[in-house]
């Protein structure tokens, strides 16, 4: 009996509104952005044990390959993806 005064509502008037709890739909989470940028402290924490990531990798059946987290790499694969604009750069007068 407790259970259901718990479960139902109290008033007559209010069952006209009421939704069992098992209907409801749960309320919105308050979804934050995460501190500091996307390769912050878990990514270098992740790069320095790769055999400890590659062994996980491997139980979860996942495949891949390590990425450089060097920025400097990033940038030499776009300026190869777009050679007239890095040349077109590179003919740019040196600023000083």
């Amino acid at each position: 009996m407790r259970e259901a005064g718990r479960t139902f509502p109290g008033r007559l008037d209010a069952l006209d509104a009421w939704t069992p709890p098992w209907r409801a739909q749960p309320a919105a989470e308050d979804v934050r952005p995460g501190r500091g940028s996307a390769g912050g402290r878990p990514a270098q924490l992740l790069a320095a044990y790769p055999a400890t990531c590659d062994a996980m990798a491997e139980l979860v059946g996942c495949e891949g390959t390590w990425h450089s987290s060097d920025p400097g790499s990033r940038g030499v694969a776009l300026a190869a993806r777009h050679r007239e604009t890095a040349c077109a750069l590179e003919a740019l007068p040196a600023a000083s």
